[in-house]
């Protein structure tokens, strides 16, 4: 899950920031730019899911040691953090998602229209 999620945002933000320095120069050939307002599509879900794996994983060690009231109260506190973390991402994810589609929309709208 570690090499997913790695994997996954280093694909993300490569493009990204070549994108964003290329633009400073008002140079960003249709390649970089439909690149960058495209591989969240499949890169986003990869990631998120390597994300909560690499949680998932994290939870399974520490919940198969000892029964998570017998654990030390350090240990219980960064079990209820990855809990909650993890929560999170119900909402979370698809907000960040939709986000990214809108803006897809709204760039190629804006290139369209020169």
């Amino acid at each position: 899950f570690f090499s997913l999620a790695c994997t996954s945002w280093g694909l993300v933000e490569v493009p990204r920031y070549l994108f964003y320095a290329l633009n400073l120069l008002n140079a960003v050939p249709y390649p970089l730019f439909w690149l960058r307002y495209s591989l969240f599509a499949v890169l986003y879900p990869t990631g998120i899911t390597g994300e909560l794996g690499c949680m998932f994983q994290a939870l399974m060690y520490f919940m198969t040691r000892v029964h998570f009231m017998e654990q030390p109260l350090e240990r219980q506190i960064h079990i209820a953090s990855i809990i909650f973390v993890a929560l999170t991402y119900i909402p979370g994810s698809p907000k960040m998602f939709f986000h990214m589609v809108k803006t897809r929309q709204k760039q190629f709208e804006l290139l369209k229209n020169g």
